[in-house]
């Protein structure tokens, strides 16, 4: 039985993903580095090489390195003060299913980011834990952070199904013991995304597992909480 589904929040939740790749290779671009979608899919999300590291690899010197990222960096802040759009189908998802399945969220951003993402989404009053990379010593892909969620939660990890889109999430939720889908996005490297439960097109196709696993919905008037 699923009790929970434990959300990635930038390109799972929200497009906020693409928008820090776009601004990244914006940035880069007015300075001759040529970043690919391909690469950045599997040496910054892949293997969650630094930006600065990359910009490096594509052949910028260490100072002008720091000065694109500290550029990016302020852009993409300047852009995060607009609202992020929802990403499509995910707020059917919270809507069916919760509270009878409780949503969290597992998240490598910094607290701050989150709250700066979801002041317009709505999408707050469905979360009964967030866990930000302010709540942990090691992030994604170590374990910490998923095991604060399911401890937060009161659950154990087999009562638990966690929602990525990268390899670095993947491997942080199956190393809590937990099962983990991968929503395909034009930045997964899936190649590296083999021990996924499930690859999924769209959050949407999230109500198949949930329904195949027990999960009840908040309006069958039951509820797959162990609180």
């Amino acid at each position: 039985m699923i009790y929970a589904l434990l959300w990635d929040n930038d390109g799972v939740l929200v497009d906020s993903e693409r928008i820090f790749f776009e601004t990244t290779r914006r940035v880069f671009g007015a300075a001759g580095l040529d970043l690919s979608p391909g690469l950045w899919a599997a040496r910054y999300l892949g293997e969650g090489l630094r930006s600065r590291h990359i910009a490096r690899l594509l052949g910028a010197p260490q100072e002008l390195a720091e000065r694109l990222v500290e550029r990016r960096n302020r852009l993409f802040r300047r852009r995060l003060e607009l609202p992020v759009p929802v990403l499509p189908g995910v707020r059917r998802v919270f809507e069916r299913w919760h509270p009878g399945c409780r949503m969290a969220v597992v998240t490598g951003s910094p607290r701050r980011q989150f709250d700066l993402i979801h002041r317009h989404t709505g999408l707050l009053p469905y979360l009964d834990c967030v866990v930000t990379a302010d709540d942990c010593e090691r992030v994604k892909p170590d374990p910490d952070a998923y095991l604060a969620a399911l401890d937060r939660l009161g659950i154990g990890p087999e009562h638990a199904l966690a929602v990525e889109d990268s390899p670095r999430g993947l491997a942080s939720a199956t190393a809590a013991g937990i099962r983990c889908v991968v929503i395909r996005t034009p930045l997964t490297h899936l190649e590296a995304c083999a021990a996924a439960h499930a690859v999924l097109e769209h959050p949407g196709e999230l109500d198949w597992i949930l329904r195949d696993n027990g999960a009840a919905r908040a309006r069958s008037g039951e509820s797959c909480s162990n609180r």
